[in-house]
């Protein structure tokens, strides 16, 4: 339903960005499955803003540090 002077709540769609399992590890080179998790994450924010920003929702799920 398209917002309107009646319902201005309305919305016709939200924008959701969610990050999930990034497995941070304490040292910030620590790799898991040879990937650098922090550089990953931080690589994943930056395209997150380039193209996804602003939000209505960050969800941030799973596994976000492995040690």
């Amino acid at each position: 339903m398209p917002a309107d002077a009646a319902n201005p709540m309305s919305i016709d769609s939200i924008r959701l960005v969610q990050f999930t399992d990034t497995h941070l590890c304490a040292d910030p080179l620590g790799r898991v499955r040879g990937v650098v998790t922090l550089p990953s994450l931080q690589a994943c924010l930056q395209h997150a803003r380039q193209r996804c920003f602003p939000a209505d929702l960050l969800a941030v799920t799973g596994d976000l540090v492995q040690d």
